[in-house]
Formats: structure tokens, C-alpha cells, sequence
């Protein structure tokens, strides 16, 4: 008798399999593309009453059908950005549905910028969030704004890429070769900031209000139609009255997109505490080792009220040493390689004497704006965004010592010393100064292409 119940038993399992695989599989909860409006670009600034802001850029696919003729002049945008107020930014997407006629998703993200006010509260809130809603990729970039995340979205005209999704890849492309400012994903954002002893920072991005008026950047503030005598003719047209400056939204141009991203911002336990321009996040980059190739340019060692143009490479990763005690004692040791790619005067880089001068002064000059650089970041912010800990761990004999030595506290009296040895390799593809015949003639042999 059991011996025929077995094949009946067998035959009830793989029924009950059947309908567990049944219940499992397949698209239940599809949507397809027509039903979706992807956001490329999400803001969260600060709201009343403990709420926030968010808004987004919803992204406008070409119908390839259309035969694609317009090029550029169609948009893959919508017409602008819409903002919803809500106690979180899973809230904002459900009341986002009230007036967006397809379901909102993130699966396309690919950048999120947080207000200034919002960041200086704090942002745990909104990265947990974000850390626990599968749409929130953890490669998403992340941005700081110098007033409101709604500003920059609304301003902001590329220049050249049409496409809102590839936008994000483009910055951080340019990011990652200049060190204007720092790249940050989610991912690198929540671990750097999970790490004791450590502090995380994120891209400055702003409106160029004198750009704003005049994107174009006709001269005389004359748009379409050629009059412009107004009273705000002029308005953007030129950048001469401003002074040279590495700070976003404050760099002297005319044209373009009148969003800047230049800088960083300094976060410490999840707040914005602080911000360094351009040109320090340069030199911040160089620090980390982060980038190998940069663009700098000095003040001329050989003619006064004159500069010369490096194109600096580092030949090794810095290497830091760092003592513990009152005061806590950080050295950092940064060899460079330089190319001379322009200069101004008639001063004779290719003599031995005036190459060792140029060395010499170009090390004094470089280890001070290192030095002033980690000092600002460590002395007045505590903001170890190197980070140089990692550099001194090996220092404490276990892993709850380094977490309960009171590193922040050293870092405000630490004593900061960066030293810079810079070789001068090339001056370029001509050694002699330009328009010297007798210097060229007598240096013949020496002068020419490299």
C-alpha cells in the first residue's frame, strides 16, 4: 500500500512546485516606458516647518519615429523643473504623481543637489532615505549649491550636451582631469562620512548672475534684434570689471551656462561647515593623490609682475608623516614634475643657473600654498578630507585606541608643514625666448622641438 501511495505524493510536490514558480515569475508590476517619467536631476532644499523642497528635471525622450531632423533645437527636457513640498522625497514622488502625468522614477538619476541651508542643518535624514530606496543608485553624483538647489536646476544651459542624462557624466568627467572639484558618488559620500575620524565634502555648484542676463555673451548686452540701449544693456557682456577669481559663481566671464561647478564643500558630521574655492581643491587633489595631471599657474621667479603656466604632474603619491603629542606634528612630502607651457618676458629658462633659480623659487612658493591649504582644512575646519588619519593608524597599537584618541581636537593646534620638490623637465618647444635671433642663433643646437 505505501508503495503506492509514494507516486501520488511525488505528484502532489511538483504540483505545489508548479504553482510556487507560478507565483514568483513573471511581470506583475511591469511599467513601460510611456508610463515612466524618468528624473534626471532631483534638488532638495530646506522648506517651513521641517519639510524640504524637491525638485526635479523630468527628462523628454525624442520619438525616434519623429525622423530626428531638428537636432538640437528639440529639447530632451521638459519645460522646466517642478517642485513639490513634502516631509521626505519618497512623499514628494507620491504628490509628484498629482500633476505629472506618468508615474515618477529615479532609475535614471544621475545627480542631487542639496541646498545650502539644507546642507548646513544636516543631511542624515535624506541620506538614509536615499540609502534605503532601491532607485537611489549608489553612483549618482552629489552637488552643494550656493543658495537654493531650485536656482541651479532652473538656470542651468548646457553648452554643449543635449542630452540631461549624459550631463552628469560629462562634469565629473572635466572634474576628474582639472581637480576644479571633487567628484562625489552617494557610495563615496556615505562611506567616507561612516569612517571615524574622517570628513567628506561634495562639489560647490552656483549661478553666475552677471552670465544670467546674457547667456549668449554679446557684446554691449545686444540680444536678437540688434537695439540694446537699455538701462541693463551691457548686463554679463563682459567680463573685464571683475576680477579673476576661482570661486563658484563668481569667475569673471561672459557666455555660456550661467551655472558654475567649481570648488568644494566641506561637510563634518554630515554638516556643511565650511569651503574652499578652485584652485585649493586643485591643490587638495594633488594631496589625496587623486589626480596626476594638472594645469597651475605662478607668479613669474625671473620678471617681475609676470607668470608662468606649469603643466604639473606628480611623480609619486605624497607621502605624509605624522607625530603624535602636543602639538601633533603632520609633514607632507609632495614630488612634482613641471613642463613650462607658457610664460611672458625675456628671461632664459634653458641656462642651468636660471633653471635651478626657477626650481628653488617654485618650491618656496608651492609648499606655501600646500601648506595654507591643509592648514585651512585641518587647523580652522577639523575637516580631514585627505584624510591624513589613514596616514597615522598604523601609529596606535589597537583599533579602539585610534577610534578614541581625540583626533579632531589635535588637529586645531596640529602643526602643518608641506614641503614641494619640483623638477622643471620641459619649457615647452622652443628653449630660447621668442624674438631673441641673437640667443637662437648662438643656441642652434639647443633650441628647437622636444
Amino acid at each position: 500500500m505505501e508503495k503506492r501511495k509514494a507516486p501520488a505524493r511525488w505528484r502532489t510536490l511538483a504540483a505545489a512546485s508548479l504553482a510556487v514558480c507560478g507565483l514568483t515569475s513573471g511581470c506583475y508590476d511591469r511599467q513601460e516606458l510611456e508610463q515612466q517619467a524618468f528624473v534626471t536631476t532631483l534638488g532638495i532644499d530646506k522648506a517651513p516647518d521641517g519639510l524640504i523642497d524637491c525638485t526635479f528635471r523630468i527628462a523628454l525622450p525624442e520619438n525616434p519615429a519623429s525622423g530626428g531632423g531638428k537636432g538640437g533645437d528639440t529639447p530632451l527636457a521638459g519645460t522646466g523643473p517642478v517642485t513639490f513640498r513634502a516631509h521626505n522625497i519618497v512623499e514628494a514622488l507620491t504628490i509628484a504623481n498629482s500633476s505629472v502625468e506618468r508615474t515618477i522614477s529615479l532609475t535614471h538619476l544621475g545627480q542631487v543637489i542639496f541646498g545650502e541651508d539644507l546642507a548646513r542643518e544636516g543631511l542624515s535624514d535624506e541620506l538614509q532615505a536615499m540609502t534605503r530606496f532601491r532607485e537611489f543608485r549608489p553612483s549618482l553624483y552629489l552637488g552643494v549649491a550656493r543658495g537654493k538647489a531650485h536656482d541651479i536646476i532652473a538656470a542651468d544651459k548646457p553648452v554643449l550636451e543635449h542630452s540631461p542624462t549624459r550631463m552628469p557624466d560629462s562634469i565629473a568627467d572635466v572634474g576628474e582631469r582639472t581637480g576644479l572639484f571633487p567628484v562625489v558618488s552617494l557610495h563615496d559620500f556615505i562611506t567616507v562620512s561612516s569612517e571615524h575620524h574622517m570628513a567628506s565634502m561634495m562639489p560647490t555648484l552656483s549661478v553666475n548672475d552677471s552670465v544670467k542676463p546674457n547667456t549668449q555673451g554679446q557684446q554691449g548686452g545686444q540680444g536678437q534684434g540688434g537695439g540694446g540701449g537699455g538701462a541693463n544693456s551691457g548686463a554679463g557682456s563682459d567680463a573685464g570689471d571683475k576680477p579673476l577669481s576661482f570661486t563658484s559663481g563668481q569667475v569673471a566671464r561672459s557666455g555660456g551656462n550661467p551655472v558654475e561647478w567649481m570648488g568644494a564643500a566641506l561637510f563634518k558630521e554630515g554638516r556643511l561647515v565650511g569651503t574652499i574655492d578652485g584652485r585649493q581643491s586643485m591643490l587638495l587633489s594633488v594631496l589625496q593623490g587623486h589626480i596626476k595631471r594638472t594645469q597651475m599657474t605662478v607668479p613669474d621667479p625671473l620678471t617681475k609682475g609676470q607668470y608662468l603656466s606649469l603643466a604639473l604632474k606628480t611623480e609619486r603619491t605624497p607621502v605624509y608623516t605624522v607625530r603624535l603629542g602636543e602639538p601633533m606634528q603632520i609633514g607632507v612630502l609632495v614630488p612634482i614634475e613641471a613642463d613650462v607651457v607658457s610664460m611672458k618676458g625675456s628671461a632664459n629658462y634653458s641656462l642651468p643657473q636660471t633653471r635651478l633659480k626657477v626650481e628653488q623659487t617654485l618650491n618656496r612658493e608651492l609648499s606655501e600654498q600646500f601648506t595654507s591649504v591643509l592648514s585651512l582644512l585641518l587647523n580652522r575646519y577639523q575637516c580631514d578630507v585627505v584624510p591624513v588619519a589613514l596616514h597615522a593608524r598604523h601609529l596606535f597599537p589597537t583599533h579602539e585606541a585610534y577610534v578614541n584618541y581625540p583626533w579632531e581636537d589635535r588637529l586645531k593646534d596640529a602643526q602643518v608643514h608641506v614641503s614641494v620638490q619640483l623638477h622643471v623637465r620641459r619649457f615647452g618647444v622652443q628653449l630660447a625666448p621668442a624674438g631673441d635671433q641673437d640667443q637662437n642663433q648662438s643656441q642652434s643646437q639647443s633650441t628647437g622641438r622636444v
